[in-house]
Formats: C-alpha cells, structure tokens, sequence
C-alpha cells in the first residue's frame, strides 16, 4: 500500500506500507495434506456456506462463518502457535480469514491455495454428504452452487424426463443445455434428415451428420456432451 505526504518543501514524499505477503499466508494442496498427515495439532476449518457444502468437505474440518471468526477465535486454541488451516471454495474468501487470525495472533495460520476445488482436483481424500458421485459433484458443481438449485434442484434435474419435439434450431441449443445441466432422460422427437443448410442455426448436428436422421445424430452430440443422460430417439 502507498500513501503520500507532503513535506515542509512541499515536495510529495511516498511512503510504503508493509502488507503481509500473500504467498506466505497460502499453503498448496498437497503440503496441506502432509501437514494434516504428520500433525495432530493442525486446525482445519471451513468457512464456505451451506449451499457450498453440498459438493462434500475436507475430513475433519470445523465449520466457522467468515464473518465471525473473531467470534470463534476463542475457541481454536490457547496456543497461538498451533498450525491451522483454512479453505473455502476458491481460496479468497479464506485468504481473509487466515489474514483476520493472523492480526488476532494465530501466527501459523494460512489459506490452502485454491481452496475446495484444488483439494477436490488433486483426488485427495474428502467427506460426502450427498446423494452424489465424485464424478457428479466435479460436473455440476457450478449447478449446484447457485441458491436457485442447490443440492435438491440438481436431484430434480436428475430425476426429471424432457421430450424434445423436434431436433431443429431451438430445440439443439436447447437439448445441448438439457444435457449438459443433467437432466436425467431426454426424449427426441423428429423425422428429418441433417442437410448442409442446417449447419448454420441446428448446432447440435455437425458436417459428419449430414444424411443421418436427426434423432441419431442428436442422441450421439449428447452423449458425447454427458454420457450419464439418457436420450430416446422417437
């Protein structure tokens, strides 16, 4: 941080701020877990919301809300020198949090860089308090995370059954999204065959199509999208 002052001279004198590195306040995933391995002492502690904690959790992790950690900073340790380890989804919001401690006199605490999603990437061990697949978890994550559909929206969307009539122009962008949000079965409905002139506006087809009858060629461009939809051509 720079700041500025004048002088008796009036000549502007610039006077720099000593900010914590970040890097020092980070740990990578895999130090984490040697870390989590070799020492008993070590916090852990998650400080993602509720809707986030569908897509599974770091094994022994406690839960703290990022606005009130100097509410539960009492309760961590006496011993102000105890390793902890905070994460969230990404690793911002647990940045602050390891900032936030480490002014309150936590000297060893740091943000596990990248935060859920690096862990979840790395294939390291982890919690699942789901209905869920890892696999699910990893690809509709993004789904998931919005407050509209959460954890019982992506389980409605599974368990839900589309019939597209038509395999046309709105229909392919529209079965191309369908699948890829996974909803569970999608029904296609079309007695046409691919032409050149579809190319344009019909995405879901491709030149190697051209000829197929357009339910073929749909079931095949959303299976490849998601293998886990199943699509009925009619």
């Amino acid at each position: 941080m720079k700041t500025s002052v004048k002088s008796d001279d009036m000549s502007e004198v610039l006077v720099c701020g000593h900010d914590e590195d970040p890097k020092e306040l980070q740990i990578l995933v895999d130090d984490a877990k040697d870390l989590l391995r070799n020492d008993d002492r070590v916090i852990l502690i998650d400080v993602r919301s509720d809707g986030e904690m569908c897509l599974g959790s770091i094994k022994g992790a406690r839960l703290a809300a990022p606005g009130r950690i100097e509410d539960e900073a009492d309760k961590l340790s006496e011993d102000k020198d105890v390793p902890i380890l905070v994460y969230c989804s990404s690793g911002d919001r647990s940045l602050q949090v390891a900032k936030k401690l480490r002014k309150m006199g936590f000297s060893n605490a740091r943000s596990i860089a990248g935060g859920f999603t690096a862990w979840l990437n790395s294939g390291a061990e982890m919690v699942i308090g789901s209905r869920f697949t890892v696999e699910q978890l990893d690809r509709y994550s993004r789904n998931m995370l919005l407050s509209e559909i959460g954890e019982e929206g992506q389980v409605k969307l599974m368990n839900a059954r589309v019939l597209m009539v038509g395999a046309g122009g709105l229909a392919s962008s529209a079965g191309l999204y369908l699948a890829a949000c996974g909803v569970g079965t999608l029904g296609i409905a079309d007695f046409d065959r691919v032409e050149l002139s579809n190319l344009n506006r019909q995405v879901i087809h491709g030149t190697a199509d051209i000829g197929s009858l357009k339910v073929d060629s749909a079931k095949s461009a959303i299976e490849r999208i998601n293998p886990n939809v199943q699509s009925d051509p009619f």
